[in-house]
């Protein structure tokens, strides 16, 4: 009985560490969607979410968050700086960060794409090869195609500039 008892106990240690190891519905989630942008042409990568100047100045908590970058090297005339608009929350008001100003043509592209952004979009960067999305990936693949679709405007906005 005795034998019995502690080959269950093992069974159950062996299984509840292989069950440990398994990745939860939303690491899954996560995954699936990291894939599904790489196949869109998207670079996908872990940073710390940009924060506002409010929250800069507070010293919040940074959060760590995934920016994806549709990242082009044949722009004939890049930008000659970085731009970053941060938003605090869904409701927030976008801060341009530096103000550093653009062509009307591209500003006008960009305050429309800012407009569709969805809600849980933190931040949107230009740099000279591209534009990044920082987001805290709480969408579906609706939301990472309407993402790439928005990018790929902006992309075309710098290569028309």
């Amino acid at each position: 009985m005795l034998a019995w008892a502690i080959a269950i106990f093992a069974v159950a240690a062996v299984l509840g560490s292989v069950m440990w190891l398994k990745p939860s519905p939303a690491q899954q989630r996560q995954t699936r969607m990291r894939l599904l942008a790489r196949q869109y042409g998207l670079d996908v990568r872990l940073v710390t979410l940009p924060q506002t100047r409010r929250n800069r100045v507070r010293q919040e908590a940074t959060e760590q968050g995934v920016v994806y970058r549709l990242l082009r090297f044949d722009i004939v005339t890049p930008l000659p700086h970085d731009y970053l608009w941060v938003r605090e929350n869904s409701e927030g008001v976008w801060e341009q960060v530096p103000e550093l100003a653009l062509t009307n043509a591209i500003q006008k592209v960009i305050d429309d794409v800012l407009v569709q952004m969805p809600r849980d979009v933190v931040a949107v960067e230009l740099t000279p090869h591209g534009p990044g999305v920082y987001w805290r990936e709480r969408g579906d693949e609706q939301t990472l195609k309407k993402l790439r679709e928005l990018m790929e405007k902006l992309l075309q906005a710098l290569s028309t500039r």
